[in-house]
């Protein structure tokens, strides 16, 4: 299923279904729309099969009505549903990390996902492990074919994946008007393409049970119980 956004707001479901088709068959193509009928500005388009979503995202970017769309993989609500579920963002966050895992074997890990520019486990003054790290992708599609296909095991340890979210965009985050009759999420106030932020303007909002217990090698100081940030 993929969600499409930045549609005019005169097209019709028709048209829309013309244009995905051309990649595979559709199951299923709805504009969401207000009381009154008008288009929202965003719809979601279930394709038969994974490789027409695929071919679709690869063959980016997509002009509908002489206006260029904005596709993303849709989430499953339990992920859509938080904090950061929602936000375009080509950095994701990796709890868990142990002393046995390298850059390099991070990155050879998750380059399957997409074209990584930037590969980082953090580490403290001592140079030891803080127990976590982050890896930029050139596009935001990468992010979420992480997000979509986990759990991630490296080394037989579970890694916690998540999006990192620029400071900047926490106080957009809108999880308010989460569908709770849909197995997905239909967002109202998505941030589409939101330019890369500075590494020290990105926060994680971290599991609670990381504040209750520790990573090992991590700095319990170096973090507070809302969120962790990605040091300067």
């Amino acid at each position: 299923k993929l969600f499409i956004g930045g549609l005019i707001h005169t097209i019709t479901d028709e048209k829309l279904k013309e244009y995905c088709s051309k990649y595979g068959k559709i199951i299923e193509c709805v504009i969401m729309r207000d009381r009154e009928g008008r288009s929202r500005g965003f719809a979601f388009v279930s394709f038969k099969d994974r490789e027409t979503v695929e071919n679709f995202m690869k063959d980016r970017p997509h002009i509908i009505d002489g206006k260029k769309i904005e596709p993303k993989r849709a989430m499953p609500r339990n992920e859509a549903s938080k904090a950061e579920g929602q936000l375009t963002v080509r950095k994701i966050f990796i709890g868990g990390i142990k002393e046995d895992l390298t850059e390099d074997k991070l990155k050879s890990y998750f380059q399957k996902f997409g074209n990584i520019v930037e590969c980082n486990i953090m580490k403290d003054k001592e140079d030891k492990l803080r127990g976590f790290g982050f890896i930029t992708f050139d596009d935001y599609d990468g992010v979420d074919r992480c997000i979509l296909e986990k759990p991630h095991i490296i080394n037989e340890k579970e890694l916690d994946v998540r999006k990192a979210i620029p400071r900047e965009q926490i106080s957009r985050v809108n999880i308010s008007n989460t569908n709770q009759n849909s197995e997905f999420y239909s967002p109202t106030n998505l941030i589409y393409n939101q330019p890369t932020a500075s590494p020290s303007s990105y926060t994680y909002f971290q599991p609670s049970n990381y504040f209750y217990k520790p990573m090992p090698l991590m700095n319990t100081n170096d973090f507070s119980p809302a969120t962790l940030s990605y040091p300067s």
